[in-house]
């Protein structure tokens, strides 16, 4: 896994956070990013989302968490998932993941 350390204590508090967020995503769906080699451009995501909360001037858990979890939503619509309650699925599944 990637890993960046940073300078500032508050952006590696961020930076963790943003992270922490990857974990609440289903197997299923970390497995389909592995499949499709997006597992680390999802990492990268996390991290720039933690830059962007620390140059935002962002305080607290909670509103740097809320704007991740926003953000890697994002991240995955764009790459084809949606959400469901049980998670994310991919709206189309492509011919290479098929079985």
């Amino acid at each position: 896994m990637i890993r960046y350390t940073f300078d500032s204590p508050v952006l590696n508090k961020y930076a963790s956070l943003a992270i922490a967020q990857l974990r609440f995503l289903p197997a299923e769906t970390k497995l389909s990013l592995q499949r499709r080699q997006l597992w680390r451009d999802v990492i990268q995501e996390a991290y720039t989302l933690a830059i962007e909360a620390y140059k935002k001037r962002l305080r607290g858990e909670r509103e740097v968490s809320n704007y991740c979890q926003r953000g890697l939503y994002a991240c995955l619509k764009a790459y084809g998932y949606s959400r469901s309650k049980n998670g994310y699925y991919l709206r189309e599944v492509p011919e290479s993941e098929k079985i």
